[in-house]
């Protein structure tokens, strides 16, 4: 018995000296290096964007260079004085149907604000779905907007930049 305690003694000792020995020569380290903690993205700088106003709808935004020659801009029929809409669109080009291959192009809405009655708003609210983003209210009118669903991360980062610029005219 005695015999096996000592065999067993030594190869406890061993595995712990190999142990020991790993832990000195690993690679890794002991610990996580502290890191400091992710950059925060800065909003883009407006400083050098062009305004868009649109007296008619009453109101005024920066908008990025690219956005005046990459996408249209078009005013939307208004249904009365100071209402109606902006679409800033981007011509997508693409397979319509994979069997036939035929090839389309149509306008792809990146971003648009509307204006409407405040009581259109309160009764879009009273609906259970999802609703434009509320800009302002003025004057019994209300200023949303609607950003495209496929846009590109750069796209998101403007129109998050662009409605920090919105304001109403009059």
């Amino acid at each position: 018995m005695a015999l096996h305690k000592k065999l067993a003694y030594f190869i406890f000792l061993l595995a712990l000296a190999g142990s020991v020995v790993a832990w000195l020569t690993s690679p890794f380290p002991a610990a996580r290096p502290i890191t400091s903690a992710p950059a925060v993205k800065q909003p883009l700088d407006t400083t050098n964007w062009k305004t868009y106003r649109n007296e008619e709808l009453g109101f005024a935004i920066k908008l990025p260079p690219r956005w005046e020659t990459d996408y249209k801009i078009e005013v939307k029929e208004t249904t009365g004085k100071g209402f109606g809409a902006v679409v800033f669109s981007k011509e997508f080009v693409g397979v319509d149907n994979l069997s036939t291959g035929e090839i389309i192009s149509r306008d792809y809405r990146i971003f648009s604000i509307s204006i409407a009655p405040k009581d259109w708003w309160e009764q879009e609210l009273s609906y259970e779905q999802p609703h434009p983003g509320l800009l302002k209210e003025s004057n019994g009118k209300v200023y949303v907007y609607v950003s495209g669903q496929d846009n590109d991360q750069r796209e998101y980062e403007e129109i998050r930049a662009l409605l920090s610029t919105f304001e109403v005219i009059q």
